[in-house]
C-alpha cells in the first residue's frame, strides 16, 4: 500500500471497486526485530492502515510472529499490548510460533554460526519436526533461541487466547459469538482447560 493521502485515496478507490477485507503481516512491532527481519515498515503505516479499514468498513485479518532473530520476551510483550491497544481495528488475528528455517535463507546462515540446527543437518534427509503441544509439528525445522525458546514460545501461545479473550469481552456480541462457536461438550471441555492451562502458564 502506498502511505499518506495516496494509500488513503488508493484503498477507498479499492473499496468502491469491490475490496471488502485486507490481510497483512506486521509480525512484531518492536522496531529492533523488524530491521533485523528487513520487514521495511513502520508501525505508524500499520496504523494508519488499519485506521483506514476502520473508516472505510473493510474487515482486517492481521499476522503477527514470534521467535524472530535476536528477539526478546519484552519484545514479545510490547507486540501483544500494541494487539490489545489495537483491538477494534483487527478483525481477525493470525499468530505464528517459532521462525522456520528455509535454505539460502539469512535465517539459515544465522542458525549455522549459532549452533541452531545440527551440524550434520541435510535438507536432502528426513526431517522430524519439533513435536510439542502448542508448535506446529511439520517438515520444516524452527530456530529455538536461547533469549527465546520454548518456554517463551508457550507463553506466546497462552497470551494469544488471552488478547481474544480481552477482546470478546470489549466486543458487544464478542462473548456470545464465542459461545456460539462451542460445537460439542467435549470442545467446552477442551476451551475450560486451555482456559485453566492459559492461566497457569502465563505466570510461570
Amino acid at each position: 500500500t502506498g502511505m499518506g493521502r495516496d494509500g488513503a485515496q488508493g484503498l477507498k478507490k479499492m473499496k468502491e471497486a469491490g475490496c471488502y477485507y485486507v490481510s497483512f503481516g506486521v509480525e512484531s512491532v518492536n522496531e529492533t526485530v523488524l530491521k533485523n527481519i528487513s520487514k521495511g515498515i513502520t508501525i505508524k503505516q500499520v496504523t494508519d492502515v488499519m485506521g483506514w479499514c476502520k473508516e472505510l468498513n473493510i474487515k482486517t485479518k492481521v499476522f503477527f510472529s514470534f521467535g524472530h532473530i535476536g528477539e526478546t520476551w519484552k519484545y514479545s510483550m510490547e507486540t501483544f499490548d500494541f494487539i490489545d491497544k489495537h483491538a477494534k481495528y483487527i478483525d481477525n488475528m493470525a499468530v505464528s510460533l517459532g521462525v522456520r528455517i528455509y535454505p539460502g535463507t539469512q535465517v539459515e546462515s544465522y542458525a549455522k554460526e549459532n549452533g541452531l540446527i545440527p551440524n550434520d543437518f541435510s535438507w536432502s534427509a528426513p526431517f522430524t519436526g519439533i513435536k510439542n503441544d502448542f508448535l506446529h509439528d511439520d517438515s520444516v525445522p524452527l530456530i529455538i533461541q536461547p533469549s527465546h525458546g520454548i518456554k517463551e514460545l508457550r507463553k506466546c501461545y497462552y497470551r494469544m487466547y488471552l488478547s481474544e479473550i480481552r477482546k470478546a469481552l470489549k466486543e458487544k456480541h464478542g462473548i456470545i459469538k464465542k459461545i456460539k462457536n462451542i460445537r460439542s461438550f467435549p470442545d467446552l471441555i477442551s476451551k475450560i482447560y486451555k482456559f485453566i492451562k492459559l492461566a497457569g502458564n502465563l505466570f510461570k
